[in-house]
């Protein structure tokens, strides 16, 4: 049985059966009525300074749709004017990383803290040319030793100079005296050479 409004009637006895069908039908009534499953802000508008916030609801179906009106805030009173702006620290962070800035203020200064990616290494330049040696250059020392082996040849070679050349021809049998001769200027020839 649905629900009526009318019943019971107005000093009529309670019937445990008409209580039962009443309360049934409300029940029934109640069950059909969709549950909320979602809420929507449809609108957030800023209302004058000093007046109330307001709030409004209904439901669409399924959904409870709000509609909100905020005052603005009263202007505050103008802040003290700050006199300079102080770095307090910059460090160096990791390459790649995001630059970084953090701001304080103190009533009379801005204080600033940065903190600065290092740039990634980049290729390696060109070769420079060839800085001073020490005391010698390559250039020099090749210098000396070859004039210095020029003169040491030119030297050498001038000990022979006080050897005789030999005068004598080949006898043409065997001579034991031309082989003696041949032998003594050997040696001195030698002897010349020597230092």
């Amino acid at each position: 049985m649905p629900f009526d409004p009318d019943l019971p009637a107005d000093h009529s006895p309670n019937s445990a059966a008409q209580m039962r069908a009443q309360l049934t039908g409300l029940k029934s009534l109640i069950d059909a009525v969709p549950g909320v499953t979602t809420a929507v802000v449809d609108s957030v508008t800023t209302g004058a300074p000093g007046d109330p916030a307001a709030i409004s609801m209904n439901v669409v179906g399924t959904e409870l749709h709000f509609a909100f009106v905020l005052p603005r805030g009263d202007a505050g009173p103008q802040g003290p004017p700050f006199a300079s702006v102080l770095v307090d620290n910059v460090t160096t962070i990791n390459p790649g990383d995001m630059a970084t800035v953090q701001a304080s203020f103190d009533g009379a200064a801005v204080h600033l803290s940065f903190g600065i990616p290092q740039g990634n290494d980049g290729q390696p330049g060109p070769i420079g040319p060839m800085g001073l040696t020490g005391e010698v250059s390559a250039a020099d020392l090749n210098g000396a030793l070859l004039s210095t082996s020029e003169a040491l040849l030119q030297v050498t070679s001038g000990n022979s100079n006080a050897v005789e050349m030999l005068t004598i021809s080949p006898a043409p049998t065997y001579d034991t005296t031309q082989q003696q001769q041949l032998i003594d200027k050997i040696n001195q020839l030698i002897t010349a050479l020597r230092r």
